[in-house]
């Protein structure tokens, strides 16, 4: 076997391999035995099946796995004997790609692939640099929309006699004339227009309203919800509608008493309203600390990558794009090709600052990071039951195991970035910045 790397320039080169008979012809035999031990043929014992019967029979699938393992295997331990950086793996390049093997009489072959290669680079950070690290004011506007939203969430339903606005409306929804039952739906008149509004004011269960559902909606989707249609499919909907009404509902908020309290921050952390607001003011703010470190992080990765000069070659990194991910198409890369190019360069800087930096995540750190994503998800971040840990941490367990790995590598980049974050917060010099809400969102629509 043969192996040469022709580099075109310091991010893009080709490699070419040739192989002969000889570099697999014992694995062919291998794997024939193998195969020979399983295969089933008429008038031989298995593991007795002779290697000419064999080779007739799977001979091009078997030399075609052995040369493609070869190659791989082959092609790594060039790679890191070499110490050549790449991007994701080597790809075929496009004129082998529209090559026919014909395994049968062909007993050499030569393999052209084609290499994104990483240049040496710098990445680092000190107190040099300097960023702005938003602080959002929680206000009383902030507040009370908080508590507002909470009592919402938790308010009780009571079956009225008649609709007022923001009531919860149940019935059955058919088109105009129609003789078969209707569908049973939910209609939210927060979601109507005031005209739509006025159509249902007043009325009872057992009332029939007649309307047009594209007519009495704030927003198209909602027609969508309220139909059980799929989106594509409201611009179908036309003409009349009958709504029969079943049952009426309306939110009662909740008292501000110990109960709430507790479901709302969990267990004895406040005991009255001021200490409820209190506690409530400090998770407000944390949450939006999410979004600030979000920002910082964001910012300084852009810091990073500037710095850092690193080149790809753009020509290898569509084609890499293509063949790792089926739901991109060109038209898609070429749109958004700046944010790609961006998001490799980030992933290549990214693993390297935790070689240097020695950052390593350890299983322990995935397993609580995923618990505190399910535990969020599932429990509105409130501590998990005692009676149910055992089971919570079984599901932690499943969790990482399924999505063919997507699951538990998701969870890796998402413990890799926090590590790098603190590392980074430590390094650089920050500047804290005290915005409303309002504030801050213009700042991150700005980019």
């Amino acid at each position: 076997m043969e192996i040469t790397l022709n580099k075109k320039d310091e991010t893009f080169g080709s490699l070419k391999v040739q192989l002969v008979e000889s570099d697999y012809q014992e694995g062919v035999k291998k794997r024939a035995k193998e195969f020979g031990k399983k295969a089933q043929v008429k008038g031989f014992r298995p593991g007795k099946i002779p290697h000419g019967v064999i080779m007739q029979m799977a001979g091009d699938n078997l030399i075609a796995e052995e040369v493609y393992s070869l190659l791989s295997e082959s092609i790594k331990q060039y790679l890191s004997d070499n110490k050549l950086k790449t991007i994701g793996e080597p790809i075929p390049s496009e004129e082998d790609n529209k090559r026919v093997i014909d395994w049968k009489k062909d007993k050499s072959f030569d393999f052209n692939y084609d290499l994104g290669l990483i240049p040496d680079f710098k990445a680092e950070l000190s107190s040099k640099d300097k960023f702005d690290y938003y602080k959002i004011k929680v206000d009383k506007k902030v507040l009370d929309e908080a508590n507002k939203n909470l009592q919402k969430q938790h308010a009780k339903q009571n079956e009225v006699d008649s609709v007022e606005v923001n009531d919860f409306v149940y019935g059955e929804i058919k088109p105009e004339g129609q003789e078969a039952e209707g569908k049973e739906t939910l209609l939210l008149t927060e979601r109507l227009t005031k005209k739509g509004a006025k159509l249902f004011e007043g009325k009872s269960a057992g009332d029939i309203v007649t309307f047009d559902p594209k007519a009495i909606f704030e927003e198209e989707k909602y027609v969508g919800y309220f139909l059980d249609v799929p989106e594509e499919e409201v611009n179908a909907v036309s003409g009349e509608y009958e709504y029969k009404i079943t049952k009426i509902t309306r939110q009662e908020a909740p008292e501000l008493n110990q109960d709430f309290f507790d479901i709302t921050l969990g267990k004895d952390q406040a005991t009255n309203e001021k200490e409820y607001l209190v506690k409530l003011e400090e998770l407000v703010g944390a949450n939006y600390i999410k979004d600030t470190d979000a920002k910082l992080y964001f910012d300084i990765q852009e810091k990073i990558v500037e710095k850092s000069g690193l080149k790809i070659s753009e020509k290898f990194a569509k084609r890499w794009l293509l063949a790792t991910n089926k739901e991109l198409t060109t038209e898609k890369i070429e749109a958004d090709l700046g944010k790609y190019i961006r998001e490799i360069k980030w992933s290549i800087i990214k693993n390297q600052l935790a070689i240097d930096n020695d950052i390593k995540v350890e299983d322990q750190a995935i397993k609580n990071k995923a618990g505190e994503m399910l535990q969020a998800q599932y429990f509105g971040g409130q501590a998990v039951p005692e009676e149910m840990i055992p089971m919570f941490e079984n599901f932690v367990d499943n969790y990482l195991k399924e999505g063919e790995g997507r699951n538990y590598y998701g969870i890796v980049e998402q413990v890799l970035a926090d590590e790098l974050f603190v590392d980074f917060k430590s390094k650089v010099t920050l500047k804290e910045k005290s915005v409303s809400i309002e504030e801050f969102q213009k700042i991150i629509e700005k980019g």
